[in-house]
């Protein structure tokens, strides 16, 4: 199955797309190395696994969606990508680090954590979050972090030691916010 096969809707080409130029705002270049946390089936990966093709992109998921996620790369024959468990990184270091969807999906707490993990991998970790309350259905049953205003989403993280410099609006024409983050000292 090709890419526009399996994202049949343009929308959904369209967020892939806009994620590739949103890093590239942010100084991606083709030589790069990605580390792209929660990368499902690489909607947005693809798009950045294209651009860095002299770099490399490592999509990071969960055992069942790694699974599936490296299927999409074998199916889009994409070079110098892997989809892996966060467990399978080992020492390896990134020049971005990037998640796209998982403060919608997840808590506070597991997102520190995770975040904890992988921005000491990258020397700089960029996310998107919404910015603003909306109502979620949740499909984790967790209250997503992300589902509040962004003071209180940096505040929140805060506290559990993860610092977050708003950026302003993602290319995204939903209430999506762009931010990056660092380790609090």
């Amino acid at each position: 199955m090709k890419y526009e096969e399996r994202e049949s809707k343009p929308r959904q080409r369209e967020i892939g797309r806009i994620q590739l130029l949103t890093l590239k705002d942010y100084g991606l270049e083709p030589y790069h190395t990605v580390l792209d946390i929660g990368c499902g089936s690489l909607r947005g990966g693809y798009w950045i696994a294209k651009f860095v093709s002299q770099g490399t992109y490592i999509g990071v998921e969960r055992e069942q969606s790694a699974q599936t996620g490296q299927r999409c790369v074998e199916e889009y024959e994409l070079k110098n990508v892997t989809v892996c468990v966060k467990d399978e990184i080992g020492d390896l270091k990134f020049d971005f680090g990037w998640s796209y969807g998982l403060f919608n999906h997840r808590n506070c707490n597991y997102i520190a954590e995770l975040l904890h993990w992988a921005i000491p991998k990258c020397y700089r970790f960029f996310a998107n979050y919404r910015g603003e309350p909306v109502p979620v259905d949740d499909m984790y049953g967790n209250q997503p972090s992300a589902n509040q205003s962004t003071e209180v989403f940096v505040a929140d993280m805060a506290r559990l030691g993860i610092v977050v410099k708003p950026l302003g609006s993602i290319r995204d024409p939903s209430v999506q916010q762009l931010a990056e983050f660092s380790i609090a000292k």
